[in-house]
């Protein structure tokens, strides 16, 4: 029988085989379109099975064989149509046909922005990809001179529909990010910005009333906001100070009353950090909760800590001065939503719960140092703000109840009794003077009131100033000691002079007395906002927190109490900033909202230049993913921008007629949106109330009475993953999807309400400026799950992991921790099927979760491999083989390195070079470890054959005995799978350039090839 018989002169560049022992059959698809191939005798003949539904797609991406039936395989053609044979290639039917069908498209859609000026003009970002227009309801032109092919922001100028921003995300290998222009539509696009160490430009926005000004949003290890006023000619930072770093109130910075020089600051979202040189350098406590309320030293005792979460009803304990953490409190099972506050005194312990909606709430008690707790609430009416107690009697506790005023107890909180003569403010902090405990003092807001849609009925008004009150008998008489114009958050008693008083006040900035309130100086040359939230002081050192720029650190001249402010120990510390949305107010162009993870929602109302925390009643939110998952999105009601609706991820929706200064909670009386994952809100105005659209990792959502009820409008969806919404100036409303593209609504045009997916963005082949002019395929792995015939996931170039559960009837995006990059391919831990190793366009990513989350996981590796192949030692699968191209110069790697091989003994954790003996001026593609010696190693190499080791990687030896060609087959994209291994692991496979297929059985199978001993014979 001739060799080669069908294959003859046939370029070979992805093999498959069936998981069944002793078949022998092998798919195999060529690199010049000749067709798709099969034998059932190891390749001594081929059968051609193109003409069973294959054609006219006739180059493949992939080829993989189900290993739960070998009659199943896959087939996914470089168009993006995957099709499906159940008879080994005798008819092929069309599973997922992007261009000409519907259903799923590998296409993710993260940014989307119709022109505000056109409602023809729609431009959108299919994830990994690229950006795409749409005008008058034509085909999508594949915008590929932007050069961007991640982003989370396109901006369209109001008027000129012609003019856009776009933000750029870089790869793992990048660390800078950019703003792209275009002036034209998007035939021509130039950099305006670009942001060295920056993780991406997460927002970009166009001033509606001064399209002249713009913004851009940097994350990365501080936050950065960006202002041009010439439409990006020209940029500057809008507040260098402004660092999202906010410490709310005063129960989250303290100080060491031992050592002054030691302090920690909780912030929101940023964790909590401790400093030892007096704030010149601050470490976050990596396993102190992310977002904390309060924090309270043991006086007796300043390494035992206590901390009180804000992401959930919980108190933490740490016994070494923050290095490490346990839980002593969960008040859940009470209902509790978050812990407010937290007071040490020795081994007796306060902690005060909020409710859901952060009213409500009670009071524990420990006297065990947190080990057991008791419910003090008794007839208290609210939550509390604060605590405090007497210095030489600790059965006298005072407590701020904030609206309700102020209690005392004088059993230790077995009673209570108001204090009827206190001050009608809202007080955040009480305290007791330690040398006079008769001397009381109290500090908060005071001449505002809360509006009544946010405490119903009839809202509230305190009648007194805010600033600071001073009781001479404990608490029976008050008197104003100091008036601020904003909030006074802290008051605090210097511990060695009693009468040295330090009050800190937001607009106000730090106030002084040295006569026990009688006269006040303010002490601010120096501090970069005068919105200051807390207050402590020892010896001769004082730091204050801030909204927005973090805490700040001075000396005391503890002779006449005045304080300089060092500005190398200010404006500290600088926590990494995940996501940031920049919106302008539509009427008030100084008036700038900013979403940012951490630190919330801020508004600034004079232009950037001083920032206000705007995190009323809306909670701490911890995602899983920052870059992915949306801690805050929030949107302004475009004809009464004091109304402001914002969603969080998992807790709820809020809604502010105060441009936030309140807020409330908007999920419906049956509280169907609180758990909703959140993405993107987006109102549309109208009668007595805006319809309010809400995209969801659980879709789409609509409320027309102002949040009372919700409607879920999903049903004609094919995924409930709807990352953007976005309304055409005409009133179509469209979303955008994970996997799924673009879909819009039928209402208010037809009266059909249901959704239409739209044109595929298709546009494959042109060329990829961001790869070398490369084709723009969406190269694919497929990984069927070894026990589980429903369970498939999809690798694919560029826009990562989606996953079935349901045999490929539907696809969920699965990129939770996944990086900007692309897939090579899959492997499943050979002992459990939910860890799964993927070989990306930047080294190996992990999942210990069956793709529920990724990690990079890639310690060792050079920078920007293509991982093309990944496997395992049978014996002792903490031992792991890659083998990879190398990716520098948009992969063309570098002279004298052009890929290579490494291994891991700890499963990946870290990784070794084993290139003993090989040329690595080449591309490795393929790795495979032997089934019956696993020290012995195949390698596929570009140009130079097969390689062996028989040393588990020491070293390499060729092993090409019959291979008269070396060439393996590629197509120049690098979508290969060029060698195989049978299933009982008798022979390998290896697919050439222009020369067919190869068979060799390996050496200790005991099988000899009958062509041509155990030397390669062609198939």
């Amino acid at each position: 029988m001739p060799i080669n018989q069908g294959l003859f002169n046939v370029g070979i560049s992805l093999l498959a085989v069936p998981n069944v022992p002793g078949s022998g059959t092998v798919y195999a698809t060529p690199i010049g379109a000749e067709g798709t191939f099969k034998t059932t005798d190891r390749g001594n003949s081929w059968t051609f099975i193109t003409e069973g539904g294959i054609a006219p797609h006739i180059f493949a991406d992939e080829i993989v064989a189900s290993p739960h039936d070998q009659e199943t395989v896959w087939y996914v053609a470089d168009t993006e149509e995957v099709l499906q044979t159940t008879n080994g290639g005798t008819t092929w039917d069309k599973i997922i046909d992007p261009f000409h069908g519907y259903g799923f498209r590998f296409g993710s859609v993260h940014a989307l922005a119709p022109a505000p000026s056109d409602p023809g003009t729609i431009y959108t970002l299919k994830n990994g990809f690229g950006i795409f227009k749409r005008t008058n309801g034509g085909d999508w032109r594949f915008l590929h001179q932007s050069e961007v092919d991640y982003t989370y922001s396109i901006a369209v100028h109001p008027t000129n529909p012609d003019i856009v921003y776009s933000g750029y995300n870089p790869k793992p290998f990048q660390d800078w990010a950019m703003v792209r222009r275009t002036l034209d539509g998007g035939d021509s696009w130039e950099t305006v910005l670009d942001v060295p160490k920056s993780y991406g430009i997460t927002s970009v926005a166009v001033d509606p009333t001064n399209p002249d000004t713009v913004y851009a949003a940097s994350i990365g290890k501080r936050g950065q906001i960006y202002k041009s006023t010439d439409t990006g000619d020209s940029w500057s930072e809008l507040n260098k100070h402004f660092i999202m770093c906010t410490v709310w109130g005063q129960p989250q910075l303290i100080i060491d009353p031992d050592n002054p020089s030691t302090a920690y600051a909780a912030t929101w979202l940023a964790g909590t950090w401790k400093t030892t040189d007096a704030g010149a350098t601050w470490d976050l406590l990596e396993d102190a909760p992310v977002s904390c309320t309060a924090l309270s030293l043991n006086q007796f005792n300043s390494s035992i800590i206590y901390s009180a979460d804000r992401t959930k009803p919980k108190v933490w304990k740490s016994t070494d001065a923050g290095l490490t953490w346990e839980e002593i409190a969960d008040f859940s099972s009470d209902g509790a939503f978050l812990v407010n506050r937290v007071l040490a005194d020795g081994s007796k312990v306060y902690a005060s719960a909020f409710g859901p909606t952060l009213h409500g709430g009670k009071l524990y008690k420990s006297i065990d140092a947190g080990i057991s707790w008791t419910d003090i609430t008794g007839d208290l009416p609210r939550s509390i703000l604060d605590v405090a107690i007497h210095p030489s009697n600790p059965d006298i506790v005072y407590l701020t109840t904030h609206i309700y005023g102020a209690y005392t107890s004088t059993d230790g909180g077995t009673t209570w009794t108001q204090l009827q003569n206190f001050p009608d403010i809202g007080a955040y902090d009480i305290e007791v003077d330690p040398l006079d405990p008769t001397i009381v003092y109290a500090c908060g807001l005071g001449a505002c009131s809360v509006p009544d849609w946010c405490m119903k009925p009839d809202g509230y008004t305190f009648t007194d100033d805010a600033g600071v009150y001073k009781s001479d008998d404990s608490g029976s008489t008050w008197s104003k000691i100091l008036t601020t114009s904003n909030e006074c958050r802290a008051i605090r008693i210097h511990p060695g002079n009693h009468n040295m008083l330090f009050a800190a006040a937001m607009d106000d900035g730090l106030q002084v007395s040295t006569d026990g309130g009688d006269s006040w100086t303010s002490y601010n040359t120096g501090l970069c906002t005068y919105v200051l939230t807390s207050c402590a002081v020892g010896g001769d050192k004082i730091y204050v927190g801030s909204q927005a720029c973090g805490v700040h650190s001075g000396d005391i001249n503890t002779g006449n109490g005045s304080v300089t402010w060092q500005q190398d120990r200010s404006n500290k510390p600088v926590p990494e900033v995940h996501s940031l949305q920049i919106q302008i107010d539509p009427t008030n162009s100084s008036r700038i909202f900013v979403g940012a993870n951490p630190g919330g929602l801020y508004r600034s109302d004079d232009s950037g230049a001083t920032f206000y925390d705007k995190n009323f009643l809306t909670p701490s939110v911890v995602v899983d993913d920052p870059f992915r998952q949306g801690y805050y999105t929030f949107a302004i009601d475009p004809t009464n921008t004091n109304e402001v609706w914002l969603g969080t991820w998992g807790k709820g929706i809020y809604k502010s007629y105060d441009a936030m200064d309140f807020d409330i909670g908007a999920n419906g009386t049956d509280m169907k949106m609180y758990g909703k994952h959140i993405n993107q809100i987006l109102i549309q105005p109208g009668g007595r109330f805006a319809t309010v659209y809400v995209a969801t990792e659980e879709g789409v959502f609509e409320s027309t009475d102002g949040g009372t009820t919700w409607n879920d409008i999903s049903s004609s969806l094919d995924t409930p993953q709807i990352r953007t919404l976005a309304m055409t100036t005409d009133g179509t409303l469209i979303c955008g999807t994970l996997g799924y593209e673009l879909y819009y609504y039928d209402t208010p045009h037809t009266m059909y309400h249901r959704w239409q997916q739209m044109r595929a963005f298709g546009n494959f082949g042109v060329f990829w400026p961001r790869w070398d002019n490369r084709p723009l395929y969406p190269y694919t792995s497929i990984l069927f799950h070894p026990t589980n015939p429903d369970i498939i996931y999809f690798g694919t170039f560029p826009a990562g992991i989606y996953k079935s559960t349901d045999a490929g009837q539907s696809w969920r995006e699965s990129n939770v921790g996944w990086t900007n990059d692309g897939v090579f391919c899959l492997v499943f831990h050979p002992e459990d099927a939910n860890i799964i190793y993927a070989g990306t366009y930047n080294g190996a990513n992990r999942s210990t979760d069956g793709a529920a989350h990724w990690e990079m996981w890639d310690n060792g590796w050079p920078d920007e491999q293509w991982v093309f192949s990944i496997d395992f030692d049978p014996r002792d699968p903490n031992v792991m083989y890659a083998c990879s191209k190398n990716g520098e110069n948009e992969g063309k790697g570098r002279d004298s390195f052009h890929g290579t091989v490494m291994k891991s003994t700890n499963t990946g954790a870290s990784w070794f070079e084993i290139t003993n003996g090989l040329d690595v001026n080449q591309e490795f593609y393929k790795i495979i470890v032997d089934l019956y010696n696993p020290d012995t190693l195949y390698l596929a190499t570009e140009r130079d054959g097969l390689f062996i080791s028989r040393n588990g990687g020491e070293s390499w030896l060729p092993w090409n005995e019959g291979l008269t060609n070396p060439v393996a087959g590629t197509n120049g994209n690098n979508v290969t799978n060029t060698m195989v291994l049978s299933a009982e692991g008798l022979y390998l496979y290896f697919g050439t350039a222009r020369s067919g297929v190869f068979r060799r059985s390996t050496p200790y199978s005991g099988v000899v090839d009958s062509e041509n001993s155990a030397d390669f014979a062609a198939k």
